[in-house]
């Protein structure tokens, strides 16, 4: 289990291939179980909310992205190595 600090960004990954559910942080494997069934994929997700809580991410999210097929650990090790950019100043995200 990773231990995330404020002030830095990460850059986390999950994959769900053939039954199992994979999570990397920093392009390193830092978590994996089986599961079975559909992955679902809840819109509340995408703004860093569980489904159905009203808790939400207190932090920034870049670049985020959906692929239709499982990306490989290399894939993840090219796009976890690249600079994020600085969050813009000012901004301010509200929950509805």
């Amino acid at each position: 289990e990773a231990s995330l600090n404020s002030e830095r960004w990460y850059h986390i990954a999950s994959v769900y291939d053939n039954g199992a559910a994979r999570l990397y942080i920093n392009g390193i494997l830092n978590g994996e179980s089986s599961t079975t069934g559909n992955l679902k994929i809840y819109s509340s997700a995408l703004t860093g909310a569980s489904d159905g809580s009203s808790e939400f991410l207190a932090g920034w999210m870049d670049d985020t992205r959906i692929y239709s097929r499982a990306i490989t650990q290399s894939e993840i090790n090219i796009l976890s190595d690249q600079v994020p950019p600085a969050p813009p100043s000012g901004l301010r995200i509200a929950a509805p």
